[in-house]
């Protein structure tokens, strides 16, 4: 009889711990998958310069027009791995969708459109690159598909707090300049678009308001 109670308790004990190991690979699958921007984007030690361009995993940044119209947009930012990033930009009601690819020396944006493209990494693997974001190390002077790197020092100043050490990016076209504001840990901090005109500078400035996470 004892040795029948000692069976059952044994066999219990193993199917709990079955139970709990199996919860326990569940949370793990998760944590992981929500913390790929807090261990490759955020967390400065781990990361690499070029993966401090960009937010933090699920985060939803609000920038706010300077001046008294008070337009604003929105950028979402999803990593879709530790070498790919996917945002989310939504403008006059119109949402854009970037995916980029992060390697040791650049950032490489895999597809730009106003759809949102459905793919795996092993599918973005397999694609070409549209085009060159940034090169690293990050240099005045550098251009690529347009885009210039102005500043590698500038402060900006924002509703959310004050930068300092942002890369500023300038491309001209079209009568228009456009210049984007980058800090490390946060990307995307500030942009500006300037319009000549018969009589002077129309300039328009977006400013990082909140950042929900």
């Amino acid at each position: 009889m004892r040795q029948l109670i000692l069976i059952m308790a044994v066999a219990l004990l193993s199917a709990c711990n079955m139970v709990e190991e199996e919860h326990t690979e569940e949370f793990l699958v998760e944590d992981q998958v929500s913390a790929v921007a807090a261990e490759y984007a955020y967390a400065y030690e781990n990361a690499s310069p070029l993966q401090l361009f960009f937010k933090e995993d699920q985060t939803k940044a609000t920038f706010h027009e300077s001046n008294e119209n008070g337009d604003s947009f929105t950028e979402e930012t999803f990593w879709l791995s530790e070498d790919y990033v996917k945002t989310i930009a939504v403008k006059q009601g119109v949402a854009s969708y970037s995916i980029y690819r992060i390697t040791k020396d650049a950032i490489e944006i895999m597809y730009e459109g106003e759809t949102d493209l459905k793919v795996t990494t092993a599918d973005l693997q397999q694609m070409t690159v549209k085009r060159t974001f940034l090169t690293f190390p990050i240099e005045i002077g550098t251009s690529l598909e347009g885009w210039t790197v102005t500043n590698v020092n500038q402060q900006v100043e924002t509703p959310f707090e004050t930068f300092h050490e942002v890369v500023e990016l300038t491309q001209k076209i079209e009568g228009q300049i456009i210049r984007q504001y980058f800090a490390s840990g946060f990307g995307l901090v500030k942009e500006t678009i300037s319009i000549d005109t018969d009589k002077d500078v129309a300039e328009t400035s977006f400013l990082l308001d909140t950042l929900e996470y």
